[in-house]
């Protein structure tokens, strides 16, 4: 075992788990920290921690085992003992990795946990929206006993926008429905990958045209990669998917196109602002559940303790 790292203050190495949700509390999470002599802070707010609610938890840390909580310029320019952020989770657009890298701040992510999870809920969410599942069940709840006409995944064609890990999954599970897959990328490996699978790689313009079901896996840009010009583009009756990042979609556009019909439904695991309070949720084609992406036990579970191994990693214990 690593003797406990001590500062010149002679104080030795703390971190904050952040995720209020965080599940690997005992031995083989987070006591991997104990052992090493490492002290714990945890999100006492049962939410996502709000900036100040950071820099006031964090400030006397050496590292942070993230979430989607702000990891701005700001805040990390007030956390002075900070040296490693160790995300739980694939993304860092929460990260201000400029900011960390002139700091010196190591930042880590757990990239491969969550692919399984989220491609297996990006189908579950398609054929919700092509079943109208998410309209019977409250329907038949409630007495009810409508007979729904829905459609057949293997009659569509499915535009998968961003092709990295978890849209190669998507890929790889809705190969057997029997559908067309399309596909937008312009990262290199992807068009490597794509052409050995036969999925077609397309402009996003062409593939927004072309297809009835789009499923968002593409990293987040500065502004939205889904406005109004682009939904426009879309089929009447398309249906939209998105479990990637909430910032991909302007969701006043989104409102609108499923208000007016040119949209058959959405459905969304993730919002620009969480929890979500919004008009989306008055829209009854529109399937939203609370960024449960990640969010099966197996793959918790996973994901966390490669994150504890990764700030063990990063502070220097093993």
């Amino acid at each position: 075992m690593s003797e406990p790292l001590h500062h010149s203050n002679g104080r030795t190495a703390r971190v904050l788990i952040a995720p209020s949700s965080f599940l690997s509390l005992g031995p083989d999470g987070t006591g991997a920290f104990g052992e090493r002599g490492i002290e714990v802070r945890v999100n006492p707010h049962g939410r996502p921690l709000t900036a100040a609610e950071v820099v006031d938890l964090a400030r006397d840390c050496d590292g942070i085992l993230a979430g989607n909580e702000p990891l701005t310029a700001d805040v990390l320019a007030r956390l002075p003992r900070l040296r490693c952020i160790s995300r739980c989770g694939s993304g860092t657009d929460n990260v201000d990795l400029d900011a960390a890298r002139a700091r010196g701040i190591q930042v880590l992510r757990t990239p491969d946990a969550p692919v399984k999870a989220v491609a297996e809920l990006t189908v579950g969410l398609l054929l919700t929206l092509l079943r109208g599942i998410h309209l019977v069940n409250p329907a038949v709840h409630n007495g009810d006993w409508p007979r729904l006409r829905g459609g057949l995944l293997a009659e569509r064609t499915v535009g998968i926008v961003g092709l990295g890990r978890i849209g190669q999954a998507v890929a790889r599970l809705l190969a057997p429905f029997g559908c067309d897959l399309l596909a937008s990328d312009l990262d290199a490996g992807s068009a490597v990958w794509a052409r050995g699978h036969d999925v077609p790689l397309v402009a996003l313009d062409d593939l927004l045209a072309r297809a009835d079901i789009v499923s968002l896996h593409a990293a987040p840009g500065v502004r939205p990669l889904l406005g109004a010009r682009e939904l426009a583009l879309m089929p009447r009756g398309a249906l939209l998917v998105n479990t990637a990042r909430g910032s991909l979609v302007d969701e006043a556009a989104l409102l609108r196109a499923c208000r007016t019909g040119h949209l058959g439904g959405a459905a969304l695991d993730v919002f620009a602002e969480e929890p979500y309070r919004g008009p989306l949720s008055d829209v009854d084609n529109i399937v939203l559940t609370p960024h449960i992406g990640s969010f099966t036990a197996e793959t918790r579970t996973a994901m966390e303790l490669q994150a504890v191994n990764h700030l063990i990693d990063g502070l220097g214990y093993r």
